[in-house]
């Protein structure tokens, strides 16, 4: 789950558009680490998430299909996002 720090009263994140970046964020609260990632994909195919109303993503992503190194202490893969 993706955890913010509830006790404050206001989470706040500095941004271009601190508006719209705070309101975002709290779509993230309560949300398993699955539910996040398919949240930002869709998140990334709105326009309005953009500085320049372009979209920012312009293809579904792609499942990896090579093998990937494993986090030695752990079973999850290590994921890169550029």
């Amino acid at each position: 789950e993706i955890n913010f720090d509830q006790k404050k009263e206001k989470n706040e994140w500095i941004s271009v558009n601190a508006e719209k970046a705070n309101k975002n964020i709290y779509k993230f609260y309560n949300k398993t680490l699955k539910q996040s990632k398919n949240l930002i994909i869709e998140m990334l195919k709105e326009s309005q998430n953009s500085l320049d109303n372009i979209v920012p993503l312009v293809s579904d992503p792609k499942k990896i299909l090579h093998p990937v190194r494993f986090y030695e202490k752990g079973d999850s893969p290590i994921e890169y996002i550029s």
